[in-house]
């Protein structure tokens, strides 16, 4: 038997919660079923403001600048991925760019995925109208199951 687990990460510590739990899981799992655990991470904002006397102005990052961007974050999903690899997992990275719930279905079916997991920040009311919810928009999205850790 072969699973395959998505992790999205924004690269906060509370979007890292989620690795106990997956780690846990593999660990239980093993070595009857082999899984394979795939760290993603969605550059989404392809944007920075910049303040002139009489406005704000959206600015396009530059070519360079964005792949300097994909460079760090690649390199951050390593070292995330460096204490699962010391204890045996099986760890691929992949940095994508658009929006996040939209990528991460799209990267979920092309990585034949059995099943996504992510953590919340666990917002209700008018925080989460506000800050929106990458994965209450995943949950409702994905014909994926989605495993939620609520963070603490």
């Amino acid at each position: 038997m072969y699973e395959k687990i998505l992790v999205p990460l924004d690269g906060s510590k509370v979007a890292e919660t989620v690795l106990a739990n997956v780690e846990d899981l593999v660990i239980r799992m093993a070595p009857k079923t082999k899984i394979e655990v795939t760290l993603l991470q969605v550059i989404s904002n392809l944007t920075y403001n910049v303040l002139t006397p009489e406005e704000e102005a959206q600015i396009p990052y530059s070519v360079a600048e964005l792949k300097q961007i994909k460079q760090n974050t690649l390199e951050y999903l390593e070292r995330v991925a460096a204490p699962l690899r010391d204890k045996s997992l099986d760890v691929k990275t992949i940095v994508t760019v658009g929006h996040a719930a939209e990528e991460i279905i799209k990267i979920a079916h092309q990585t034949g995925a059995n099943v996504i997991a992510m953590s919340t920040h666990g917002y209700s009311g008018v925080k989460r109208w506000a800050l929106g919810s990458v994965a209450d928009k995943v949950l409702h999205s994905s014909d994926i199951p989605v495993f939620i850790v609520r963070a603490k």
